[in-house]
């Protein structure tokens, strides 16, 4: 596997870094599987080589899933109203399922979290991230900020 990884233009410290993150996946892959997903991946991001290697540097399992679940997944945050800008931007979402992609976002919409105006950081993460993200957006929606120099409101 990592001579696939190599053929994809990887450096040997990019190629130590991705196998120790890609641990139990490596003895899944199919030997056309990678190079379906890094093809499909840069025909749909329609991104450069280089802007490639980032992307799978932040998130090394798109390497490892095939064609059909990544188009799964990028339907489903496309029917949520996610754009494929943010997907580069926190391509760890794509290691989400669509249906917990859907229950995190009507989680956060309820506290008014706007799909297209925030960072697709609260979404990505294991479930005690998740959870642990969202409690404090929960709390800073719940409390104002006081602010000493804003002047008051007072009604007269």
């Amino acid at each position: 596997q990592d001579s696939q990884i190599r053929s994809a233009g990887f450096t040997d410290s990019e190629v130590l870094f991705l196998l120790s993150q890609l641990k139990g996946f490596l003895f899944n892959l199919a030997q056309g599987s990678m190079e379906n997903s890094i093809c499909f991946s840069k025909d749909i991001f329609k991104c450069s080589h280089d802007e490639f290697k980032q992307l799978v540097l932040k998130c090394p399992a798109i390497l490892c899933y095939p064609v059909p679940i990544l188009k799964e997944r990028l339907e489903g945050f496309m029917k949520e109203g996610i754009s494929l800008e943010q997907i580069k931007m926190t391509p760890t979402v794509l290691e989400l399922t669509p249906q917990i992609v859907q229950y995190r976002i009507k989680k956060l919409s309820m506290l008014g979290w706007n799909l297209k105006n925030e960072n697709l950081e609260s979404l990505s993460g294991t479930k005690k991230e998740f959870e642990e993200n969202y409690g404090k957006i929960q709390v800073s929606k719940a409390r104002p900020l006081f602010n000493p120099v804003a002047p008051l409101k007072i009604e007269e």
